[in-house]
């Protein structure tokens, strides 16, 4: 007898909009000071681009989004926040 495994995948703005809630619920990634920070989702990858306060807060961003259920890959568009 075989088992059949049947797997949905949450729509990428699904996703894009949960991630994005989640961000602002985690004080210390929270995209306070953050000019423009987008995320993006299509097929399982994350484009996050934008310009982070701080490099902790971008690094955090972009391992965060690592961990988020329906993203399997990540772009990071992020600019530098010491060059701006």
């Amino acid at each position: 007898m075989q088992n059949q495994i049947s797997i949905t995948r949450p729509a990428n703005v699904e996703v894009a909009t949960r991630f994005t809630s989640r961000l602002d619920r985690i004080p210390a990634i929270r995209l306070e000071g953050a000019a423009n920070i987008s995320i993006s989702v299509e097929n399982g990858t994350a484009t996050v681009s934008g310009i982070p306060a701080t490099q902790e807060q971008a690094d955090r961003i972009v391992r965060q989004l690592n961990l988020e259920p329906g993203i399997y890959r990540v772009q990071n568009n992020l600019s530098n926040p010491a060059k701006n």
